[in-house]
């Protein structure tokens, strides 16, 4: 059995794909299908893209997984998946913040700041500087207000089209650019070899999902408890 194959599962975001790469090879990427099917597509996605490449779920050594903020489905569905695999396997696992995914690729010199899970005025916000092996995170990330948030020594602000015009006024007053993230699986693969190369892989089973902020499934489902119970 040749366990020669990296695995890379980006579905924080709406478009879902899955990457791998065989031993030191090019990087392949599969996407999943639309946003109301992406759900039951992720196995058999896995499996198109490795039949692709010459190679089976059998082969996979290691699997990167990004793990959010991000959309609630999508990553309940990525963590499950990713835990069952380890547990058949014998998979070293990455578990990737999507924050570091988004910079990927980004230029910028300095520090930068990615923020993801924007609701009203506040987003999930996460400080990265750039070292020899890539973007690194400075720092805690935190829920924060995107008008009281520290934009000091920030070069470049990483945001999707839902993040608050205000921070995007703050950023335009402070000639700070700011960028689009580029959600792709081959991102979080060429981040999650890096990270099991330097020895900080885990347990599928230690695996949970990143949620800045109690997910509005669980919230809705509370209420209609609540409300049954009166």
């Amino acid at each position: 059995m040749n366990k020669d194959v990296m695995l890379g599962i980006e579905t924080s975001q709406r478009r879902g794909s899955v990457a791998a790469r065989v031993g030191r090879g090019e990087i392949a990427v599969e996407w999943l299908r639309n946003e109301r099917e992406q759900s039951d597509d992720l196995m058999p996605a896995i499996v198109r893209l490795l039949e692709r490449m010459g190679r089976r779920v059998q082969d996979v050594r290691g699997i990167g997984v990004s793990i959010g903020p991000g959309g609630f489905t999508g990553l309940r569905i990525a963590i499950a998946s990713v835990k069952m695999l380890a547990e058949v396997l014998g998979a070293k696992v990455a578990a990737v913040p999507s924050a570091l995914v988004a910079a990927e690729g980004v230029e910028a010199k300095g520090r930068i700041l990615v923020g993801l899970a924007s609701k009203g005025e506040t987003m999930w916000a996460t400080r990265l500087i750039r070292n020899e092996a890539g973007w690194r995170i400075d720092g805690v990330p935190e829920l924060a207000d995107v008008n009281t948030l520290d934009l000091a020594e920030i070069a470049c602000v990483v945001v999707d089209s839902h993040a608050p015009n205000a921070l995007r006024a703050r950023c335009a007053e402070r000639g700070v650019k700011v960028e689009a993230p580029e959600w792709n699986a081959g991102k979080c693969l060429r981040i999650a070899e890096r990270m099991i190369e330097r020895g900080e892989s885990l347990e599928g089973m230690e695996l949970s999902p990143l949620y800045p902020r109690q997910p509005e499934a669980v919230t809705l489902w509370e209420r209609r408890e609540g409300a049954a119970r009166e």
